[in-house]
């Protein structure tokens, strides 16, 4: 429930009742299944489309081949998938998110479609990225070691994808753990 729910056509209404709104922005996860869909809706309503993506994240994927050699907590690290939004800002966003997400399915799965930050990195190009919610590499380095795990990892990724295509992401969530992290992503900004 905390996703959106409604079908892209129900979005593009709402979209252009309220506010009149100019634009539509869908990011499914993992994948952008809903492209088709939301064109023609964003054309139906006069809309202009912003394709995105919620991209699942394990820079350590390659060790999926090993697990049997791995110990317990090296296994749970390799299957975890995190999370960070990629928003196409032009047409090379657009084809490096195509990118992407078809790396992902081919190269990356494992549990989901996956990309590691070499793929990343190689296909950043026309993207601006954001955190996400407690699920990203961000917000799990700010649960496991506080806030100056949280600092490093963000600014790795300032360093991976440049302080103008980098933007911390506030979550105004009822969950327990996402309270603390919010706190501090206000201190970060």
């Amino acid at each position: 429930m905390l996703d959106g729910f409604a079908q892209v056509e129900e979005y593009a209404i709402r979209a252009k009742e309220h506010n009149n709104q100019q634009y539509l922005c869908i990011s499914d996860h993992g994948m952008m299944a809903a492209v088709p869909r939301q064109i023609r809706a964003c054309n139906t309503m006069g809309l202009k489309a912003i394709h995105a993506c919620e991209v699942y994240v394990n820079d350590k994927h390659s060790l999926k081949e090993h697990l049997d050699e791995l110990s317990d907590e090296d296994r749970r690290e390799v299957r975890k998938s995190y999370h960070l939004l990629a928003i196409a800002y032009n047409n090379e966003g657009y084809q490096n998110l195509i990118k992407l997400t078809s790396w992902g399915f081919i190269h990356g799965f494992y549990y989901k479609p996956r990309v590691t930050h070499e793929q990343l990195r190689k296909y950043k190009n026309g993207i601006i990225f954001t955190s996400c919610c407690y699920n990203g590499e961000i917000g799990q380095a700010f649960d496991r070691g506080g806030e100056d795990a949280a600092y490093q990892k963000l600014e790795y990724f300032i360093e991976m994808f440049g302080k103008d295509n980098f933007y911390l992401e506030l979550m105004l969530l009822d969950f327990h753990k996402q309270k603390p992290y919010d706190a501090w992503l206000i201190k970060a900004h």
